[in-house]
C-alpha cells in the first residue's frame, strides 16, 4: 500500500510540474501536456481568440468601465491522438517573484476579477482539433480604478478518486477598469548590517534588505537602488539592483543585497528606493517612486585599534624619554651636590691646614731669636759667647766653685720648646688631612657604599 502511495506521489509532482501559464512576452499559445500513464498522453495548447480563429496575443487586455460587460473568447487546440474533454476554470491572477504570471490553484477562492469571469465548466475537443470557447468578464458597478489581474485555463484531471491531479493551461486577461489611475510604490521594512573589515586599508560591506510594495492600483515594473553615506554625505556608495520586470497592485517584492565598498564612518545612512518604470505594450504612467531611510551603526573598529595602538607607542616613547631626562637630570644634581660636599669638606681642610700653620707662626715667633728646626719638631738653643774664666784647680777635699749666673739668663744652654703649641699645630693638621681624606672617599647617593 505504501509502495503505492509513494508511485501516486511521485504522478502528482510530475502531473504538477505541468501547469504553465504563458511567460510575460511570450509569442504563440501556452501548451502543455500530461499522462495518466505511459500510453497515454494528452498535449494540448490554450490561447486567446475572437468568435473565428486565434488572435496570435500572448493574453487578453482589457480596458472597461465599471459596470461594463463584454465577451472574450480562447481557443483550446487538442494536440494528441484521442479525444479530450478539457476542465474550464477562471480565478485570480498573480505574478510570481521571477515575473512570471500565474493564477490561483483551484482549492483557492478567488475575491477579485476571477470572480468576474464567466465560463463553461467543460468542453470536449476532439484529436487534432481545436474549439473556440466564448467567456464573458463583467465588470462590477463598485469596482476601483485600476489594473485588476485573472487568468482563464483548460486543464484535465489524471488520477483515480484517491488521488487526483489537475494539470491546467491557460493565458491572463488583464482588466483595466477606467478611473483615477494612482501608481505608487513604497519601501517597508528596511534592515542593513553592517560587516566591517579587519584589514584597516579594506572597506566593510553592508547588506541591505527591504521590501518593495506596489501600493498603487496599476501594474508596475520597479528598478530599485540602494545608497549609503556617512555624515555630512561623505563616503558615498550608489549600487543598482535588477529590475522587478512587472507586479500587480498590491503585490511586494523582497529584496536581499550586498552593498560592497562602505567605509566606516560611525553611522551611516542607508536608503533604499524603488522608481517605476514602464511595461512593455502598456500606456506611459506618471513615474512613481519610493524610499526609506535608515542609519546603522558603522564603527571603525579596526581603526581605532591601530590608532589606540599607535597611541599607546606614542605615550610610551614620550614616558621613557620624560623618564630619562628625569634621570640625567637628577644625576646632574647629585654630581653638584657631591662637588658642593666635596668641595666644603676641602675647604674646611685647607681651613684647618691654615689655622695650623699660622698657630705654627705663632709659635715660632713667640721663641728665642735664634732658633733650629730639626726633624718635625723646633728646638730653640740660646748660645752664651761670653768668655768664662779659667776654672780653678781643684784640690782634693775641696768644693767646686758656685757657678755665677749669667747676664740676662744667658748662662744656661737648652731648648725652648713650646710643646704645647707644637701639639696643637700637629693635631689640627692631621684633623685637616683627615677631613679632605674622608670627603674624598665618601660615595655619592645611589652608588654602592663598600
Amino acid at each position: 500500500m505504501i509502495s503505492v502511495l509513494l508511485s501516486r506521489a511521485a504522478a502528482i509532482v510530475l502531473a504538477a510540474s505541468l501547469l504553465v501559464f504563458s511567460p510575460i512576452g511570450a509569442v504563440g499559445p501556452a501548451r502543455a501536456q500530461a499522462s495518466a500513464d505511459a500510453s497515454d498522453t494528452v498535449t494540448w495548447s490554450v490561447e486567446p481568440a475572437d468568435a473565428d480563429a486565434a488572435t496570435g496575443e500572448a493574453w487578453t487586455e482589457l480596458t472597461l468601465d465599471a459596470g461594463q460587460s463584454v465577451t472574450e473568447h480562447m481557443m483550446i487546440t487538442n494536440r494528441g491522438g484521442s479525444d479530450v474533454i478539457f476542465r474550464l476554470s477562471a480565478a485570480d491572477g498573480y505574478f510570481t517573484d521571477t515575473g512570471r504570471f500565474n493564477m490561483l490553484a483551484a482549492d483557492e477562492e478567488s475575491v477579485d476579477a476571477g470572480t468576474w469571469i464567466t465560463i463553461a465548466e467543460s468542453v470536449e475537443v476532439g484529436a487534432g482539433e481545436s474549439v473556440i470557447v466564448p467567456f464573458t468578464v463583467d465588470v462590477p458597478t463598485n469596482a476601483t480604478p485600476g489594473d485588476h489581474p485573472a487568468g482563464v485555463a483548460a486543464g484535465i484531471l489524471t488520477g483515480d478518486s484517491t488521488i487526483g491531479v489537475e494539470s491546467r493551461v491557460g493565458f491572463r486577461v488583464m482588466t483595466r477598469v477606467r478611473g483615477d489611475l494612482a501608481p505608487a510604490l513604497s519601501v517597508t521594512d528596511q534592515q542593513a548590517v553592517y560587516s566591517p573589515s579587519w584589514n584597516p586599508f579594506l572597506p566593510g560591506s553592508l547588506t541591505v534588505t527591504a521590501t518593495i510594495v506596489n501600493s498603487g492600483n496599476t501594474r508596475l515594473g520597479a528598478l530599485p537602488r540602494v545608497t549609503s553615506s556617512g555624515p555630512l554625505g561623505v563616503l558615498a556608495t550608489d549600487t543598482t539592483l535588477t529590475q522587478i520586470a512587472e507586479f500587480a497592485p498590491g503585490e511586494s517584492r523582497t529584496i536581499i543585497t550586498v552593498v560592497p565598498g562602505v567605509w566606516p564612518a560611525f553611522a551611516t545612512q542607508v536608503r533604499t528606493t524603488a522608481a517605476s518604470i514602464a511595461i512593455a505594450g502598456t500606456e506611459p504612467l506618471r513615474g512613481a517612486t519610493g524610499s526609506a531611510q535608515t542609519t546603522v551603526a558603522t564603527i571603525p573598529w579596526s581603526h581605532l585599534l591601530l590608532l589606540a595602538t599607535l597611541a599607546v607607542a606614542v605615550v610610551l616613547i614620550r614616558w621613557r624619554g620624560t623618564r630619562r631626562r628625569r634621570t640625567v637630570a637628577r644625576m646632574v644634581d647629585e654630581a653638584r651636590e657631591e662637588g658642593r660636599r666635596q668641595g666644603s669638606a676641602t675647604n674646611a681642610g685647607l681651613a684647618v691646614l691654615l689655622i695650623a700653620a699660622v698657630a705654627g707662626g705663632i709659635v715660632v715667633s713667640d721663641a728665642s731669636p735664634t732658633q733650629a728646626f730639626t726633624g718635625r719638631s723646633a728646638v730653640f738653643v740660646d748660645v752664651d759667647v761670653t768668655p768664662l774664666p779659667p776654672a780653678p784647680s781643684m784640690t782634693p777635699g775641696t768644693q767646686p766653685p758656685t757657678p755665677v749666673p749669667a747676664p740676662d739668663g744667658l748662662a744656661q744652654t737648652g731648648r725652648a720648646v713650646d710643646d704645647w703649641g707644637v701639639l696643637a699645630a700637629g693635631v689640627l693638621v692631621t684633623a685637616g688631612a683627615a677631613a679632605i681624606s674622608v670627603a674624598k672617599r665618601r660615595p655619592r647617593s645611589g652608588e654602592p657604599r663598600s
